[in-house]
């Protein structure tokens, strides 16, 4: 039998002391799905492993797979399972138009509960989903100040990470970036692929 606990707009305070911001958590006995939320509309063009998506060819914004993976270490980390226990799902807008090939879930708005209802093994039992609802719920740091700094320390992770690509360093590994021509245009990648696949288009 499927039993949910559903919660939104959770801020967890990690081990390391940053936080992380999750949309929405769906805690049920078949696994506890993790949902981050786009409201992009238009051409939305990157890859599962690059570290920037493009919408409409001009702006970028942060890969919500890489994002939500670090969702899903939190809530690891907060509830001490392993990950597979956990189900990234990313929802896009019907009014976007997403040319991203990834075997995980990237989903459109209509699809989520059709998607949650897939899962058909238990792998909790109730009280065990109350338990951990009750957990992430008593754990949310959610407040005007929290989020603050929950934007103020993107904006810094932004800024730094720009200065080691304009100098030609991979901000994930520190090695050197080089320059390739891809089926959406010239990029930057890692030298050291496929060990780190951090790429950036130019």
């Amino acid at each position: 039998m499927l039993v949910i606990k559903k919660l939104n707009n959770i801020i967890l305070r990690r081990e390391n002391g940053r936080t992380a911001q999750i949309d929405h958590i769906v805690v049920s006995t078949f696994g506890i799905f993790v949902i981050e939320t786009k409201n992009y509309t238009g051409y939305i063009t990157g890859n599962e492993y690059g570290d920037q998506w493009t919408q409409n060819k001009k702006f970028s914004f942060q890969n919500p797979i890489k994002q939500n993976y670090g969702h899903i270490k939190a809530l690891a980390e907060l509830l001490n399972l392993p990950e597979d226990m956990f189900i990234s799902i990313v929802v896009f807008s019907v009014d976007a138009d997403v040319k991203v090939k990834t075997e995980k879930h990237l989903i459109y708005t209509v699809q989520l509960g059709r998607t949650i209802r897939s899962y058909k093994q238990q792998r909790f039992n109730m009280e065990q989903v109350e338990a951990f609802a009750q957990l992430i719920q008593d754990s949310n740091v959610d407040s005007q100040e929290t989020r603050k700094e929950h934007v103020e320390r993107i904006t810094q992770d932004t800024r730094e990470r720009t200065h080691m690509i304009e100098r030609k360093i991979c901000p994930k590994c520190q090695n050197i970036l080089v320059e390739c021509d891809g089926k959406y245009g010239k990029f930057l990648g890692c030298s050291q692929y496929p060990k780190c696949r951090f790429t950036f288009k130019l």
